[in-house]
């Protein structure tokens, strides 16, 4: 019965090791990704009664990306991904005088990036491999929103659209099967600029507030051909 028991194990495990190739030089390589990402920011805007919101309580998005590895440590290429953020959505009550007024707060944004991309391998020739991905580029940002002044009864409804400078940065981990495929996961660090005063002045809430860093961290499941 040991026998057997190792005749089997041999016989799973050792097309597995033999049949995944690592990461060799002149590779190229297709990743299709899904991603949730957080932000980590509020909006720096007053929008109702001196409150600030987040800009982005979560995400979610799908991206694909090419690389070429020159060597079997570095792959270089393109990443393109487009993400949707639900952001603030709130109502507050406030009471001025006699009366009780309700401000009402709804913003989105959506996120289109295409940047040069980078992965540097630690240990390339093995079917479980670590590395860290870097990015650098440009971010297209839509953001939406819809105020309501409970105490004016007006209700305001715009968007504002800015391309800026975008990067990440993160740590990976991914494994190949015995067919070629790569399965991974992927967290990054995550930061754009957008002027979130411009999207405020539009809906009538103004804003000392220019051109900000907003930052955010994603989490990527991923398959790579």
């Amino acid at each position: 019965m040991r026998k057997l028991f190792l005749l089997m194990s041999l016989f799973f495990v050792f097309p597995l090791g033999a049949a995944a190739e690592g990461i060799e030089a002149g590779k190229n390589q297709v990743n299709l990704y899904l991603e949730t990402a957080f932000g980590l920011d509020r909006t720096g805007v007053e929008f109702t009664e001196g409150k600030d919101y987040a800009w982005g309580n979560a995400g979610i998005g799908m991206g694909l990306s090419y690389l070429y590895y020159p060597t079997a440590h570095i792959g270089i290429g393109i990443d393109g991904s487009l993400k949707a953020f639900q952001g603030t959505k709130q109502e507050e009550w406030y009471r001025r005088g006699h009366h009780w007024y309700m401000d009402e707060v709804d913003l989105t944004t959506q996120q289109f990036q295409l940047l040069g991309a980078t992965r540097f391998y630690l240990n390339p020739e093995s079917r479980v491999r670590l590395y860290v991905p870097l990015g650098a580029g440009i971010s297209v940002i839509n953001g939406e929103l819809e105020y309501k002044s409970g105490y004016y009864w007006d209700r305001y409804e715009d968007n504002y659209t800015s391309t800026s400078f975008t990067y990440y940065a993160g740590v990976g981990l991914e494994f190949e099967t015995n067919n070629g495929l790569a399965f991974g996961l992927e967290a990054r660090y995550n930061a754009f600029d957008y002027n979130m005063g411009k999207l405020a002045d539009r809906v009538g809430v103004p804003s000392s507030v220019g051109k900000e860093k907003y930052e955010y961290v994603s989490l990527l499941f991923t398959v790579g051909f």
